[in-house]
């Protein structure tokens, strides 16, 4: 797949759209340390993200988002959908925030969470002010990377084949694959 067949059907932003989420994530940026911060001293193995899960979710829900939690089953698992009601591709942005066993967020889950928290705002705050877009639907769908169970695999396969553009706030594979070394067995 080349760029330009990745980006097809997307416009380019414009200065005023660039300069606006440039100043949106200025303005987003405490909030979005003080989750990564709060996430990281409560770490919570997978499944058991009660307070990680809770915390996200009110943050995507004080900004906009219908917010359904409990998705496929898993009480920490949940979807924020801020949808523009105007034609468009359906955009998902996934994240994880679950800790690890003896170790907690040393792969930074915390992080990827603040990262996929600031990006659904992004998307929503650009959705939300730029009518030219197209009526994009942006939603952020929270379910843990390391599943154990079928029924969460199948779930985020139905959000990839719902929407038409994804992506993932991970780091790439080389260093998901060391840091789960450094972390022992699964």
């Amino acid at each position: 797949m080349t760029q330009a067949d990745d980006t097809a059907g997307i416009p380019a932003l414009s200065q005023a759209d660039e300069d606006l989420l440039r100043a949106r994530l200025d303005a987003l940026s405490n909030l979005l340390l003080d989750t990564s911060r709060q996430i990281h001293s409560r770490p919570e193995i997978r499944f058991e993200e009660v307070f990680a899960s809770g915390l996200l979710a009110s943050h995507l829900a004080d900004h906009g988002f219908d917010v359904e939690r409990g998705i496929a089953g898993l009480e920490t698992a949940f979807t924020g959908t801020f949808d523009t009601g105007r034609p468009g591709p359906r955009v998902a942005i996934f994240c994880e925030y679950d800790a690890l066993p003896e170790i907690g967020h040393g792969c930074g889950h915390n992080v990827i969470a603040s990262s996929g928290l600031g990006a659904a705002l992004l998307v929503k705050e650009l959705l939300a002010t730029d009518t030219a877009l197209g009526g994009v639907s942006s939603w952020l769908a929270a379910l843990p990377r390391r599943v154990a169970a079928g029924r969460s695999r199948s779930s985020r396969a139905a959000c990839w084949t719902t929407s038409t553009r994804q992506s993932c706030c991970t780091p790439p594979e080389r260093t998901s694959r060391r840091c789960a070394r450094s972390a022992g067995p699964a």
